[in-house]
């Protein structure tokens, strides 16, 4: 072993067990030392709605802190193996909805060496690695500019201004297109969809696009 103690193995069986407890001791070390660095970030999962897409979670100290459109949460968030299963047991310390949301014993799998699959029954959670040291989390797809006249709640957005923030939280690579529509029946059909680069007024103060 690493502290130069010596293990016997007489036995098939305790070979097992011993490959199984290293893998394992591996695996908890990797995860522990991968949830410390960077930040991560809640991404776009096709199989499962949450209300917190762009949120982080950034460990510090010890602690793991969770910010959503300006809202900080703590907790932990501790990796462990349960037989050949990696898990991380999320923990914010929050009793309202987002505590119900995310403090659970997530199954870990990584999609690839940037992004985890986190499940728990038919719950599904993606988190994307990221090590840009000043990242900011693009608040759950909620974007605010300056009225054009003070009390008008009218304002000018230009949507191509937020094409970054979508293809990042999304994991897409440019070679989409990406189009806006003022309703989802335009959206679903592909009709009159908003020019990009041209400044879109709102239609009412809170509007969806």
């Amino acid at each position: 072993m690493y502290s130069g103690e010596e293990v016997i193995i007489n036995t098939k069986e305790e070979l097992k067990e011993a490959i199984d407890n290293c893998l394992s001791e591996e695996l908890i070390t990797e995860c522990n030392t991968l949830l410390q660095n960077c930040v991560w970030k809640v991404g776009y999962s096709y199989n499962y709605d949450n209300t917190y897409l762009g949120g982080i979670f950034r460990e510090d100290n010890g602690l793991t802190n969770f910010t959503i459109d300006s809202n900080l949460f703590n907790g932990s968030w501790p990796p462990f193996n349960i037989e050949s299963e990696l898990h991380i047991n999320i923990n914010l310390n929050n009793t309202d909805e987002t505590g119900a949301f995310f403090n659970y014993d997530w199954k870990v799998e990584y999609l690839d060496e940037n992004s985890l699959l986190l499940t728990n029954g038919d719950r599904e959670l993606v988190l994307n690695q990221r090590c840009d040291t000043d990242y900011k989390a693009c608040n759950n797809f909620v974007f605010e500019v300056c009225e054009t006249q003070i009390g008008s709640e009218i304002s000018e957005f230009i949507l191509d201004d937020y094409s970054p923030c979508i293809f990042d939280t999304l994991e897409l690579d440019e070679t989409f297109d990406i189009s806006h529509y003022e309703t989802e029946e335009d959206a679903l059909d592909m009709l009159n969809p908003i020019a990009l680069a041209i400044a879109y007024t709102n239609l009412e103060s809170d509007q969806s696009i």
